[in-house]
C-alpha cells in the first residue's frame, strides 16, 4: 500500500480588503435662534445669519406700488406767491369848461346845488359883456374883478347858467386869485374860499372832479403869482378909476 502524502493546504483567508471605518459622531442639529453662533468660516451668526461687522445700512427694496412714500421731517411744498403787480396809476387829464353842480354863498345858493356852465381862460372880457356879472353884484365886489378881466381872464373861474353857452358875456365871475384851501371832498366835490365865502363845484365822477381840481389849482396859482403886478398895472388902475367914477 503506497503511503499517500496527503498535501495540506494552508488555509488562507479569501476576505476582501476593507477599508478602517471612520468614527462619525453625528451632532446634534442646534437650534440658531436667540443664539449666536460660529459658521464654518469662523464667522458669528447672528439669529442665524451671517453677523455684518460693517457699517453698511441694507436698503430695502420699495415695493413696485403706486403709494409716495413721505419723508420723515420733510418740510411741505408751499405754493408759491404771486408777486403783486402795483395798480396801473390814473392819468388825470385837465377840464377848462364844463357843466357842473354848484353851491355859493348865500342861504339858498349853499343848500341846494345848481347846475353850472364852467370855464377857464386866459382871454380878457370888456366892461360891456360883464354887465350881467355887474348887475347881481355889488360895487365893492365886482369892480375890482371887471378891473381884472379887462387885462386879462387868467385868475378867473367864469361860468353861466345851464345851457347858456355864450362865453363873450359870463353871468358870473369868481376871483381864484383870491381863493384858498382848495380841496377835494368825498367822490365828486371840491371845495374853496374866497373871502370867508365857501364855493362847492360838484362833478358827474370822480375823473371830472380830478381834472377840474388840477385846472383850478393851476388857476389859483397863477392868478396869485400876477395879482401884485396886475394890480400895480396902468391898465387895471385906469379901468378901475373909469368903474369907480374917478375918471
Amino acid at each position: 500500500m503506497s503511503e499517500t502524502k496527503d498535501t495540506i493546504t494552508p488555509f488562507t483567508s479569501a476576505a476582501p480588503h476593507m477599508e478602517p471605518a471612520t468614527a462619525t459622531t453625528t451632532q446634534p442639529e442646534l437650534s440658531t435662534a436667540g443664539h449666536n453662533v460660529s459658521n464654518e468660516a469662523g464667522k458669528p451668526l447672528v439669529n442665524g445669519e451671517l453677523a455684518n461687522h460693517s457699517h453698511h445700512t441694507s436698503t430695502v427694496p420699495l415695493s413696485n406700488t403706486q403709494d409716495e412714500i413721505t419723508p420723515v421731517n420733510a418740510t411741505p411744498a408751499t405754493a408759491p406767491v404771486e408777486e403783486t403787480k402795483p395798480a396801473a396809476e390814473k392819468t388825470v387829464e385837465p377840464l377848462t369848461e364844463g357843466l357842473l353842480g354848484y353851491k355859493g354863498p348865500g342861504l339858498l345858493k349853499s343848500l341846494v346845488p345848481t347846475k353850472k356852465e364852467f370855464w377857464l381862460s386866459d382871454l380878457p372880457v370888456t366892461p360891456q359883456h360883464m354887465d350881467l356879472f355887474m348887475r347881481g353884484e355889488k360895487p365893492e365886489v365886482s369892480n375890482a374883478i371887471v378891473a381884472w378881466a379887462s387885462q386879462t381872464g387868467k385868475g378867473l373861474l367864469f361860468f353861466n347858467k345851464k345851457g347858456e353857452s355864450d362865453r363873450k358875456r359870463p353871468q358870473s365871475v369868481i376871483p381864484l386869485y383870491d381863493a384858498e384851501a382848495l380841496k377835494k371832498e368825498g367822490p365828486h366835490d371840491i371845495h374853496f374860499r374866497v373871502h370867508a365865502h365857501q364855493h362847492t363845484l360838484k362833478a358827474a365822477n370822480e375823473t371830472e372832479r380830478d381834472g377840474w381840481y388840477m385846472s383850478l389849482e393851476r388857476a389859483m396859482e397863477m392868478g396869485k403869482a400876477e395879482k401884485e403886478s396886475m394890480r400895480a398895472s396902468e391898465g387895471y388902475k385906469a379901468e378901475m378909476e373909469k368903474l369907480t367914477g374917478q375918471g
